[in-house]
Order: structure tokens, then C-alpha cells, then sequence
């Protein structure tokens, strides 16, 4: 996996993985926003229809941009590697079927950004977000359990399952040798946080992992509500 580019291992050494995140946190795709939480190509289209509306209050590229942690939400200690990217449902969709097994029914759009910690250290230490908005917490909830299973099939090296306590309908964490892994789901949307870097112990990136699993919990709330995350 090409880490320079801004794609997380999700599923590294597969080629779903690499579908996967390529689609939702490649770099240097025409497909640009702002900070983190700006508006980007908008209506959702692809499979599923122009504009579908989803029960959990998150069903467009640009409430996905808005949901996704944003500088200003992580700290100033962290820059924005590379523009949010933002995908409509069939893109979507596909690289959810190739990396889960699933039909993924119901996706609607998905994005991601990547970020980086400034540090004097020998080794840079990145936060990685990625999302998945479905048009209702039963679908949500079998891409999810799919998801999982993927997760733990394709590990990097030794899993250890971790526990977290994040504000969410369910949550998954796990540890392999890339760092810490987080899953959440919140209705119907979906995210992941990967927290690596050789510059945080274990113990601080498993911590940095679940403080931004919450955040990113209740940016996904906030935004299904009509809220300004960032306000």
C-alpha cells in the first residue's frame, strides 16, 4: 500500500483493500474540497439515484465532506495531508462489495482524508479517516458486521482485539502491527480511524485512536441533525 499517497492498509495485501481505500482517501484526485469539513462535488448519484434520502440524516457527498474531522476539530498540531476525497454511491458501493463480501445495499457515498501530526521525532505519526453513508441503520448494520469480518481476516501481523468506549450504536478496535484500528457506526454512517506512527507508544496511539473515534462519532451526529460540526 502506497503510503505516501494517502491510502490506509484497510485489508493491505488484498486487492478489496486496496480498491477500498484508494477509492476513499487517494491523493491527487480531481475530487477536492476544502479543510476537512468544506462543501465538494455534490449530489449523490450511481446506483441508487440522484439525491436519495437516508434514514440516518447522512446521504450526500457533501454532508460526508462536513462529517469528516477537519483541522480545526483534530488540533492545530495536525495538518491535512491531502484533500478530502468524496465519492458517490456506485463508487462507493464497489469498493464495499470487493472489500467486505457483501452486497452493500444502500451505500449512498463515502470519502476520506488523512492527516499528519507534526513532531520533532525520527518518525511521522498519521490519523486516517474514512466513511460510509447508507440509507438506513439495518443496512448499515450488515455492512458493518462485514466490514468487521474483513478487518480481522486481513490483518497486518498479530491482531489483538482492543476496547473502547466510543459514543456509538456499535464499535469494533483491534491492534495489529500497523497500529490501532477503530470502527464505528452511528445510524446508518459508518467510519474508520487508523492512528499510526512509530513517534506514539501503543498505549498513546490506541488513546489518540479512540478520542478520535468519539469525535468523529459526534461529527457524524451533528451533521444529521443540521448542525455546523465545527461550530
Amino acid at each position: 500500500m502506497v503510503r505516501e499517497l494517502g491510502v490506509s492498509k484497510w485489508g493491505r495485501g488484498v486487492v478489496a483493500g486496496v480498491a477500498l481505500m484508494a477509492v476513499l482517501t487517494g491523493c491527487g484526485d480531481e475530487d477536492k474540497g476544502g479543510d476537512g469539513g468544506g462543501s465538494h462535488k455534490g449530489a449523490v448519484g450511481g446506483a441508487f439515484g440522484d439525491g436519495q434520502k437516508s434514514a440516518s440524516g447522512i446521504s450526500s457527498t457533501q454532508q460526508v465532506g462536513q462529517a469528516l474531522p477537519s483541522t480545526r476539530s483534530l488540533g492545530d498540531e495536525w495538518q491535512l495531508m491531502n484533500q478530502p476525497t468524496l465519492r458517490d454511491s456506485a463508487e462507493t458501493a464497489s469498493a464495499c462489495q470487493k472489500y467486505s463480501g457483501t452486497a452493500c445495499t444502500g451505500v449512498l457515498a463515502g470519502g476520506g482524508n488523512k492527516f499528519i501530526l507534526e513532531s520533532q521525532g525520527s518518525s511521522a505519526v498519521f490519523a486516517e479517516f474514512s466513511m460510509y453513508a447508507v440509507d438506513s441503520p439495518e443496512n448499515a448494520k450488515v455492512v458493518y458486521q462485514a466490514m468487521q469480518t474483513s478487518m480481522g481476516q486481513n490483518a497486518y501481523g498479530d491482531l489483538q482485539q482492543e476496547t473502547v468506549d466510543v459514543g456509538a450504536d456499535e464499535s469494533y478496535a483491534y491492534a495489529d502491527s500497523d497500529g490501532p484500528h477503530v470502527m464505528v457506526r452511528v445510524g446508518g454512517t459508518i467510519a474508520l480511524i487508523e492512528v499510526r506512527g512509530e513517534d506514539l507508544d501503543d498505549t498513546s496511539k490506541l488513546e489518540t485512536a479512540e478520542k478520535y473515534a468519539n469525535l468523529q462519532a459526534e461529527r457524524i451526529k451533528k451533521v444529521a441533525a443540521g448542525e455546523n460540526p465545527d461550530a
